[in-house]
């Protein structure tokens, strides 16, 4: 951040009757950045009339990731490994990648040589579309390199969708305790993921 972003800030939360981050590791993050006050934690939320279990109607193993596709943040670079790296363990699958065009990716994915499964890109959604995609899912999984607390996250739990998440940002401050192993698991925080 520039200086005089860095300075407004600080006057900004040291003023604000309340700063209200959507973790505890948000807020810590804030706090060691000098930016000091009053804070209260406000996880994001979801619709749940919205997102809510649904049957599955097609039978092929799909997994699901939806996002900005920015590689930097996002780590499609590392699915697309973990994708090729499945095919000789699933015999059919489909990896849907919702919030962008391949065309970035095309040059890895031609390199990747997908035999058997499906690697499929769809443009971004309206928010009413993401629910059929999330419930269609076997899986949802994000591998980003950084997060706070991702709404998408906490849409495929109510969705009643099983989440592999790379353990980052506040993500485990959120993730079921109880049910962990059947709604989802968290790797092991690292800087890059290369497979």
């Amino acid at each position: 951040m520039p200086w005089v972003e860095r300075v407004l800030s600080k006057i900004i939360t040291k003023n604000a009757s309340s700063v209200c981050p959507v973790s505890t590791d948000l807020k810590n993050s804030m706090l060691k950045s000098g930016l000091k006050g009053s804070y209260e934690i406000i996880p994001n939320v979801v619709n749940t009339h919205l997102f809510k279990p649904a049957k599955k109607t097609t039978k092929k193993f799909t997994i699901t990731h939806i996002s900005n596709l920015e590689d930097q943040h996002k780590n499609i670079s590392g699915m697309l490994r973990v994708a090729k790296q499945l095919e000789s363990s699933i015999d059919s699958f489909q990896w849907n990648f919702i919030g962008g065009k391949k065309n970035r990716y095309k040059e890895l994915i031609d390199e990747l040589n997908f035999k058997k499964n499906t690697i499929h890109f769809m443009d971004q959604l309206s928010h009413k579309k993401i629910p059929k995609q999330l419930t269609q899912a076997d899986v949802f999984v994000l591998f980003s390199n950084y997060e706070n607390l991702p709404c998408v996250i906490l849409e495929a739990f109510a969705c009643g969708i099983p989440v592999i998440s790379t353990h980052v940002g506040g993500i485990h401050e959120f993730f079921p305790k109880d049910s962990q192993k059947i709604l989802g698991f968290l790797l092991n925080k690292i800087t890059k993921i290369n497979f």
